[in-house]
């Protein structure tokens, strides 16, 4: 009887470790790193830095903003927000250059950096508009007319 008592107890506290964990994902903390920049004179949307969560859309009407936001999920989400006050670090940046907006996402992080941040591009662009993304690693959703997407990645 104290045999599976024991073992009940030990597969409860593992499945409650489990439970928990898996609530923990759903925790995340989100901060505006620039914008809302307004592209309605934008004609090219040119991505560089390390990488990114991007998406870009194509409308021909309602307002054509972009914004970047830094998010970040689970455990770190949890204590960093309670030790800091900023969300991410603030490490990427937009400006219109011309018609072309230009979006630096940063560099990548040095080694054994506990800000797992999340970096996302999110825009609505003119339909027949440039997309160029030249980073490190994208996660990329396109959706709609755009007259050219030259995507430069190695994942």
């Amino acid at each position: 009887m104290k045999v599976r008592t024991a073992l009940l107890s030990i597969a409860g506290t593992i499945l409650a470790l489990a439970l928990i964990d898996g609530a923990v994902a759903f925790i995340s903390s989100r901060d505006s790193l620039a914008g809302p920049v307004d592209l309605s004179g934008v004609s090219t949307i040119r991505i560089e830095g390390s990488a990114s969560d991007i998406r870009i859309t194509t409308g021909s009407e309602g307002p054509h903003l972009a914004e970047l936001k830094g998010e970040r999920r689970g455990w770190g989400a949890i204590w960093h927000s309670g030790w800091f006050s900023d969300a991410c670090p603030a490490r990427g940046g937009m400006r219109v250059d011309g018609n072309t907006l230009v979006v630096d996402v940063g560099s990548t992080p040095r080694f054994l950096d506990w800000s797992d941040c999340t970096t996302e591009l999110a825009g609505d662009i003119r339909p027949g508009s440039v997309v160029v993304i030249d980073q490190k690693a994208a996660r990329t959703r396109l959706d709609g007319d755009f007259s050219v997407v030259d995507i430069r990645s190695d994942a």
